[in-house]
This record gives C-alpha cells, sequence and structure tokens, in this order.
C-alpha cells in the first residue's frame, strides 16, 4: 500500500514537472521568435540589395516576417505532433513489456508452432516458385510457339492470296473452255445427224458381205454387157454377111454370064475395114476353091485388145 502511495505521490509530482516543463519550452519557444523576429527585422532593415545598393522596402520585409510566422508555427504543430507521438511510443512500449511479463512462459511455444509454420509456409513457398518456373517456361514455349503459328499464317495467307488468283485464272480457263465445249458438243451433233444421213445414204458400204455381192453383181453386169456387145456385133456381121450374100450371088450371076460358068479367072479379094472397131471382113473368091463360086466362108480371130469371153464385129473373116 505504502509502496504503491508513494509510486502515486511520484507520478503526480513528475506529472507537474512535466506540465512545468512544457510551459517553459514553450515561453522559452516565444521569446526565442520573438527575439529572431526583432533581430531578423533589425536586419533586414538595415540590409541593403547587392544590385542596386538601396535598402529593402517595408512591403517585402513583412512578407519575409509572415512567411517566417508561417514557418515557425508549422514547427510548433510538428513538435507538438512529435511530443504526441513519443508519448503515444512509450504507452505502447509499457504495454508490450506488461505482455511479455504475462506470457513469459507462452513465448517458446508459440517460437516453435512459428518455425513450423515458417517450415510450411516455406516449403509452400518453394513449390509456388517450381509451379512459377513451369509456368515461365510453357510461357516461353507458348510465345515460341505464338510466333512460329505467326509466321505460319503470314505464310498460309500469302499461299492463299496465290491460289485464290490461280482459281481465278482457272475459273475464266474453265468458262472459256466451257463454251468451245458447248460449241464442239453442237458441231459434234450436226456431225452426227450428217453421218447418219450419210449412213443411210450410203445402205451396204458398213458391210463385207453386201460389198463382196455387189463386186460379184458388178462383175456379173460387165460379163452379161459384154456377150450382149457380142451378141450386137455378131447380129450386125450376120445382117452384114446375109447383104453380101446377097450382093455375092448377084455378083457371081454376072460373072457366069461373062465368062461361061467356068472354073478359070484369079482370085479376088474384097476387104471390109472400118465397120468396127480393130475389124476386119475379108472376102475371097478363088477359081478352083473346094467351095465352088460364090462360097462363103466365115472364119473367126482374137485381137490382143479382146478379152476372153468377149468378142468385137471385127474378129470375123469372111472367105470365098
Amino acid at each position: 500500500m505504502i509502496k504503491n502511495l508513494k509510486q502515486k505521490v511520484l507520478q503526480h509530482h513528475l506529472n507537474n514537472l512535466k506540465s512545468k516543463y512544457c510551459n517553459r519550452s514553450i515561453h522559452i519557444c516565444i521569446c526565442l521568435t520573438l527575439f529572431v523576429c526583432l533581430f531578423c527585422r533589425e536586419i533586414l532593415q538595415k540590409a541593403e540589395n547587392s544590385r542596386t545598393g538601396h535598402q529593402i522596402s517595408k512591403v517585402q520585409i513583412q512578407q519575409i516576417e509572415n512567411s517566417e510566422l508561417k514557418h515557425e508555427e508549422d514547427l510548433e504543430k510538428i513538435r507538438l505532433r512529435n511530443i504526441s507521438l513519443k508519448s503515444l511510443q512509450k504507452k505502447l512500449e509499457k504495454t508490450l513489456r506488461q505482455r511479455e511479463q504475462l506470457a513469459e512462459g507462452l513465448h517458446m511455444i508459440d517460437f516453435e508452432q512459428l518455425k513450423i509454420e515458417n517450415q510450411t509456409l516455406n516449403e509452400k513457398i518453394e513449390e509456388r516458385n517450381e509451379e512459377l518456373s513451369k509456368l515461365k517456361r510453357k510461357k516461353t514455349l507458348t510465345v515460341q510457339i505464338l510466333t512460329h503459328i505467326r509466321e505460319k499464317l503470314k505464310y498460309i495467307e500469302l499461299q492463299n492470296n496465290l491460289l485464290k488468283q490461280k482459281v481465278n485464272t482457272l475459273e475464266t480457263f474453265i468458262t472459256t473452255k466451257r463454251n468451245s465445249v458447248t460449241i464442239k458438243k453442237l458441231e459434234r451433233d450436226e456431225l452426227r445427224i450428217e453421218n447418219k444421213e450419210y449412213k443411210a445414204k450410203q445402205g451396204f458400204a458398213t458391210s463385207d458381205l453386201l460389198l463382196l455381192d455387189y463386186e460379184k453383181r458388178k462383175y456379173q453386169t460387165q460379163e452379161v454387157e459384154a456377150n450382149i456387145m457380142e451378141l450386137k456385133n455378131r447380129y450386125d456381121l450376120l445382117t452384114k454377111q446375109l447383104q453380101f450374100t446377097n450382093t455375092s450371088n448377084i455378083f457371081s450371076s454376072s460373072m457366069g454370064e461373062g465368062s461361061g460358068g467356068g472354073g478359070g479367072g484369079g482370085g479376088r479379094s474384097i476387104k471390109f475395114g472400118g465397120l468396127l472397131s480393130s475389124s476386119a471382113v475379108r472376102e475371097t473368091t478363088s477359081a478352083g476353091g473346094g467351095l465352088g463360086n460364090g462360097g462363103l466362108q466365115v472364119s473367126r480371130g482374137m485381137n490382143a485388145n479382146t478379152k476372153p469371153g468377149m468378142m468385137s464385129a471385127g474378129n470375123y473373116k469372111l472367105s470365098r
């Protein structure tokens, strides 16, 4: 109890001394400021400008004093703030000391717990650092991949533009070719129609059997025509022979009358030429012939130009 009373008395006395100290310090500060102001004013009144040599005006002196007063007021405020902060610091230090005194036994336990927590936190920090390094590596890889992809995209865009130009040229080429194909198809259809017409007109040109039959018929018609010509020539020749016999009979009768029906006299021959192509008809008369007076002999000969099976009118020879 006595100790507490003594402490309280001492504390009260100490607080009084502190208050007196504060009052004295404030009074000293005021006196100093007044002294400084009066001293500065005297110095400013005696001061001169170094360039012009004139004394400083009262207005400038008043401005300087006002600025000094403001600085002093700011200093007083800062000092009072400093004193209050120091008192707070002392109070906080006292409370800390009291807490330390109350919990001296708990410090070791807290320290061990903090160590364990620190270890766990360090492990977590290491794990996070590892994850960070992995993420940095991934970031570098992704950046490289992105740059590569961008370059590839630019290249592909250029190739795409080139291919678009090629496609446009090919489309124009294809359109022209399609137009030409349509024109060619129309021409083809026209040619097909013409070909069908020609085939219809041609008839048997495509089949071999018809061609062989046509050739056989043609050869047969040629043979028939040759036979017809031969028969015509023979008919003409026979008509001429009849005419010749008639004329020869008339001639023989006249000769018999003139020579007395004998058998002398030289032979006489009459040749007929130019009646038919490459032909010659001969008439011979002889005095002592086997045929007698007025006898006719028809002989058939072959020229070099006559074919087998074909006869010309000039191949017959008449002899008498």
